[in-house]
């Protein structure tokens, strides 16, 4: 309310590491972070663009 109008976007299922083979790191399946990344980032990304233009033109 302070600061007028906000949005957020949220991501979720993201990738950790560049490269999965450098680290000891059982916790997260990296085709699967790869099939995501190849497949949502991208929409992500599109979102994260269209959100900073509303908010660049709201007033």
């Amino acid at each position: 309310m302070l600061f007028g109008h906000c949005e957020t976007y949220n991501a979720y299922d993201t990738c950790q590491f560049t490269n999965y083979d450098n680290y000891d790191c059982d916790l997260f399946d990296k085709e699967h972070k790869a099939m995501v990344r190849d497949t949502q980032f991208v929409k992500d990304l599109q979102e994260a663009k269209e959100l900073t233009k509303r908010l660049l033109e709201f007033k």
